[in-house]
């Protein structure tokens, strides 16, 4: 049985940790490494943390004396320390089905040109409540049933038909990783702080097939915590979204309908964050994004006066 590394970031979940931490110990899968990364936080976690830490000689504490501002920078902590190929990044507000990596573990080993396996996932709201799968929102979505089925997918199709238009791998804790394969993207996604994950699935995809498992061995909690205020009032999530997408679209040469689509898309959320940005005048939100997709496009200004463009001529033509 070939050792997993299991990598935990929290902050400030004291609320879910225990049903996280016990979701990975009674794994079926039981050669496993446990890397639990605790990012300063103010509510009693790091007590939490230790006192299954003495109980279990798998896990290693990791504890942060500075908070680090991004999950994404505990990705790149915790991968370090991993002494797998596989790795699974449990994210601390959600849990798992026991059989999660028994399930996708022989999967991904079996198939090396395969950088990814996941499972779909259930939502749970913050008091514990079990709520819809993600494969029926995606289902609609696409209006299709390719989600009630298992597959393995060439990545480049995943991400040209699916991936680049939502983040259709919805939650980070349902993915077993490759670990050769993450480290290839990881240090492109340390300045993300909301939609990294999204910019490495893409990533990884480009360049190697997936895996998926329809039955439901992920639980996604959802609660006001998952995305901030902050992030969608200041155009933060907006920016992050933006730059996965457009990331998409210029590794995609053969994909031209695609990208017909998805600039279509750019243009309709960059367009509804403008105007309510105008609506509720925020100036100062306002020329923070400008300034940002300026940066995104120091190089290439097209797509930046394309966008400004096709918004402008909207509003001329009502």
């Amino acid at each position: 049985m070939k050792k997993i590394s299991v990598i935990i970031p929290n902050y400030n979940h004291s609320g879910y940790l225990a049903k996280r931490i016990e979701s990975v110990l009674n794994q079926t899968y039981s050669n496993i490494e446990i890397f639990i990364l605790d990012d300063c936080s103010i509510d009693d976690s790091l007590a939490i943390i230790n006192s299954y830490a003495l109980l279990d000689k798998r896990i290693s504490v990791v504890a942060n004396e500075f908070n680090s501002g991004s999950t994404f920078k505990q990705w790149k902590k915790g991968l370090a320390l991993c002494s797998s190929d596989l790795v699974w990044i449990a994210e601390s507000d959600d849990y798992a089905n026991e059989n999660f990596l028994a399930t996708l573990a022989p999967l991904l080993i079996a198939n090396e040109d395969a950088a990814i396996a996941y499972s779909n996932s259930r939502k749970v709201d913050g008091n514990g409540m079990l709520l819809n799968e993600w494969s029926e929102w995606k289902n609609a979505t696409f209006k299709t049933d390719r989600w009630n089925n298992d597959y393995i997918n060439n990545g480049e199709n995943e991400v040209a038909d699916y991936l680049m238009y939502d983040c259709t791998i919805n939650n980070t804790s349902a993915v077993l990783f490759r670990k050769k394969n993450l480290l290839q993207v990881i240090d492109k996604i340390q300045d993300f702080r909301y939609a990294g994950d999204w910019f490495a699935f893409i990533a990884l995809c480009l360049k190697a097939n997936i895996i998926y498992v329809s039955r439901s061995l992920n639980f996604f909690r959802t609660h006001t915590e998952n995305v901030s205020v902050e992030a969608v009032a200041t155009g933060k999530i907006f920016l992050e979204r933006f730059k996965c997408i457009s990331f998409a679209l210029n590794n995609l040469p053969n994909h031209n309908d695609q990208k017909t689509v998805l600039f279509r898309q750019i243009k309709n959320e960059f367009k509804s964050f403008l105007f309510n940005q105008i609506k509720n005048r925020k100036n100062q939100n306002l020329v923070g994004v400008m300034h940002g997709l300026r940066s995104l496009y120091s190089s290439d200004a097209t797509l930046l006066i394309k966008l400004l463009g096709y918004v402008l001529l909207d509003q001329l033509k009502k």
